[in-house]
């Protein structure tokens, strides 16, 4: 009976953190307001999260894991025999795809961590890892270690980064009436856009 109840108290902190961290952000959110919400003491609260970053952790660290494992992934491949762009389009697919089951399961969590600059730039930094292969693969003569390469990845992740916050902030306040799924991949694929220009500059070169 005791580990339900500690179970059930639990659900209650995440229920109202869940609601605190989206309305005001993890700097303004206040460990007050979420026992109120709660129904219990701020001295109880502390018992089961002794401060705002476990607490903050604990509510986010599912969709963090679920949002990196599908990032991480896009960073495998391998360039095969298909032509790039194809090969390019089926990786932007995939990513799609993953991006929006996880935003799917997890709306506010993803909203909350896109909106945190702490964790959105740990995010932004997981992105720029899969640029960094796909320009390496485009581009093989290019060397890793190129300034304007690290430069161009850099702005490439930030854009891409800009851009889903930008489409799950509108989808969730507009419901659902914007396609993600079309939204996103068409928005990732402009990028294959930017890369065959980029073709012609290299192969001048």
């Amino acid at each position: 009976m005791a580990q339900i109840l500690k179970e059930e108290y639990r659900e209650r902190i995440l229920n109202a953190s869940l609601a605190e961290f989206f309305n005001y952000g993890y700097e303004e959110a206040s460990m007050r307001r979420i026992a109120v919400d709660a129904k219990m003491s701020v001295g109880n609260l502390y018992h089961y999260y002794p401060n705002k970053e476990k607490l903050f952790n604990a509510l986010v660290q599912d969709t963090i894991v679920a949002f990196n494992t599908i990032i991480l992934k896009q960073s495998t491949f391998e360039l095969n025999e298909k032509d790039r762009n194809t090969w390019f389009k089926d990786q932007v697919k995939q990513l799609t795809q993953g991006l929006v089951e996880v935003y799917s399961k997890h709306q506010t969590e993803t909203l909350i961590l896109l909106r945190y600059s702490k964790l959105n730039d740990q995010i932004a930094q997981s992105i720029k890892h899969v640029i960094d292969g796909i320009i390496l693969q485009w581009f093989p003569a290019i060397e890793a270690q190129n300034k304007q390469v690290e430069t161009l990845c850099t702005m490439l992740a930030d854009a891409i980064f800009a851009g889903l916050s930008r489409l799950f902030e509108d989808a969730y306040q507009s419901k659902f009436e914007i396609d993600i799924d079309w939204t996103l991949e068409t928005y990732l694929n402009l990028f294959t856009l930017m890369l065959e220009a980029g073709d012609t500059i290299y192969e001048a070169k």
